[in-house]
């Protein structure tokens, strides 16, 4: 036998009732991670989806609202929508643009500061269809949306910051784990007790 697994059998209890309470323990915390992974990773899908849902619909009121706007390119106008939308939780900002990618309107949401407009900032590069579309990259979700008036007159870019969804999933992990770990500790010293009468028993017989 080497060290090793004389270290392993020196550290592992020669008590049936602390084994059968460690047993439990460990079954008892690979269940509730289990459980509290798969309801966090449910928890963070219905965050996302409904997230994306809010901002889409930013986006198609805001193309909504400055589809005039923009066909008489009331430059004003648009800045000011903008900086009424940029205000919502999360959004890092909106640009407008015309069917070719022409700046219309640039604002930029800074967190803690009020929303303020860009200037001669590059065109953009908007799809090539005229359909809303959603991606999301390193926490950042980016919604193009055109802006339809008869025809395409230009597209609404928004980017939405989702690092609120990862601090809500890493607060709600430090919750699970702190309740986890008092339920470990309860569970250990209940089983402890209803398990000290029988043992007695059993070694008495033994």
């Amino acid at each position: 036998m080497d060290q090793q697994q004389t270290m392993g059998l020196m550290l592992w209890p020669r008590s049936l009732s602390t084994q059968l309470v460690l047993l439990f323990l460990l079954l008892l915390a690979l269940s509730m991670t289990a459980f509290a992974i798969h309801g966090i990773m449910e928890q963070s899908q219905h965050r996302a989806k409904h997230l994306n849902l809010q901002v889409q619909v930013l986006a198609r009121n805001l193309a909504a609202t400055t589809a005039d706007y923009l066909l008489v390119r009331d430059y004003t106008s648009i800045e000011l929508a903008l900086i009424r939308s940029a205000r919502f939780p999360g959004v890092l900002g909106i640009q407008i643009c015309d069917g070719e990618g022409k700046l219309l309107g640039d604002v930029v949401h800074r967190e803690g500061d009020e929303p303020e407009p860009r200037y001669a900032q590059p065109p953009l590069s908007p799809p090539a269809v005229a359909e809303r579309s959603v991606s999301i990259d390193k926490n950042i979700m980016t919604v193009w949306q055109p802006v339809i008036l008869g025809e395409l007159l230009g597209w609404v870019k928004i980017r939405y910051g989702m690092q609120q969804i990862s601090q809500e999933l890493a607060d709600v992990w430090g919750n699970n784990s702190m309740v986890g770990l008092l339920v470990l500790v309860v569970s250990g010293v209940l089983l402890t007790l209803a398990l000290r009468r029988p043992m007695e028993s059993i070694r008495a017989y033994t």
